[in-house]
């Protein structure tokens, strides 16, 4: 099998060794650095940092310049496993790297160890940004009238997506290499009261945007309710990945406080395009057995979304005694998923039959 899976490209994964890091064999490890494949290259650095990061990252300096660049920027990211400060001169070498989504990966990661000289240099460009606007309380956003070789050299990218400002792309890039406890310690006020302050300004939507995304980074859990209140009267069309970032917000908000969160958006009749994705997601991150505050919360949005068949094997994870009404939600639809609908009340059926089984045994 071995021999076969390396006869053809698309099979060729299975011939890749498999490492157990239950039992870790340094010179095995070794090996397989300087001579297998990518992925199997790929599987033994992730072990190496995660046990020995120093020893992770000279290993991958001495490599550094003769691997592809496509397999640099994986690598790298791997640092993200016990980031510190002894990373930040190899991080600041990867910011001159010859390819764009490298030099944006390191970065990321800069962005993550605020004692840098990268990060100094990231707050001090981004306080000049916001200044006080003409009413006490209220701040002005001031972009970047040109693009520096400073910023290029910090990895900014000049040229903005279709459909974006150039000063509001750099703006945004500026915002997202900032820590949101700067701004806490710069204005001494709530994420709500900070937002509420810049929220009339025309070039709120890029700072949200950047903004949501340094709280996700950062699992700034305080900061993701306020910024989804924000972002609520905000076109989710300018900013790529504009929909992932609110995606993952909503995600991480439902699973903070599912039952309140929701309610909330039920009240406002907001109609919120990336819910499906965020509760799915929600549901397998969500630990299990689930509580009655994400339970209810869930079986809210299925019935008001009214399409349960999207889910799948999600809905078996719903507590037991949640299947009659789930049973009853799939039964209603009928029509051309009849099919779909049947295979999820057989997994229901069976969940109930195991159930059974079960403490048929145990008792």
């Amino acid at each position: 099998g071995r021999w076969l899976a390396t006869q053809n490209a698309d099979w060729r994964w299975a011939a890749e060794k498999v490492v157990l890091e239950e039992n870790v064999d340094w010179e095995e490890l070794e090996t397989l650095w300087s001579d297998g494949s990518f992925r199997e290259r790929e599987s033994a650095l992730k072990i190496l940092r995660r046990h020995d990061p120093d020893k992770a990252r000279e290993k991958l300096a001495e490599t550094w310049n003769n691997d592809k660049a496509e397999h640099r920027e994986t690598f790298l990211n791997l640092f993200d496993d016990r980031l510190s400060d002894a990373d930040i001169p190899f991080l600041e070498n990867a910011l001159k790297d010859r390819l764009a989504i490298v030099r944006q990966s390191a970065a990321i990661l800069l962005v993550r160890l605020p004692d840098s000289e990268y990060g100094k240099r990231a707050c001090a460009l981004a306080e000049t940004m916001i200044q006080p606007g003409p009413k006490p309380g209220i701040f002005q956003i001031v972009p970047p009238t040109e693009f520096t070789k400073e910023m290029k050299a910090d990895a900014f990218e000049e040229k903005p997506p279709q459909g974006v400002g150039q000063r509001a792309w750099w703006f945004a890039q500026a915002m997202r290499r900032v820590p949101l406890t700067f701004w806490e310690t710069k204005f001494q006020q709530s994420p709500t009261k900070i937002l509420a302050m810049l929220a009339k300004d025309d070039f709120f939507h890029p700072l949200a945007y950047a903004w949501s995304t340094v709280a996700i980074l950062f699992e700034k859990a305080d900061w993701f309710n306020p910024l989804w209140d924000a972002l609520g009267p905000l076109e989710p069309v300018q900013f790529p990945p504009w929909g992932e970032i609110r995606g993952e917000l909503l995600r991480r908000c439902l699973l903070r406080s599912p039952k309140e969160f929701w309610a909330k958006i039920k009240k406002k009749q907001e109609f919120v395009y990336e819910a499906a994705a965020a509760w799915a997601a929600a549901a397998f991150e969500h630990p299990a057995p689930w509580d009655a505050s994400f339970s209810k919360a869930f079986l809210e949005y299925l019935v008001s979304a009214g399409n349960v068949s999207l889910f799948g094997g999600v809905i078996l994870l719903f507590p037991a005694a949640y299947r009659p009404r789930l049973r009853q939600l799939i039964q209603a639809r009928g029509g051309h998923y009849a099919n779909l609908d049947k295979r999820l009340v057989d997994e229901l059926d069976f969940a109930d039959e195991f159930d059974r089984l079960l403490e048929q045994k145990t008792s």
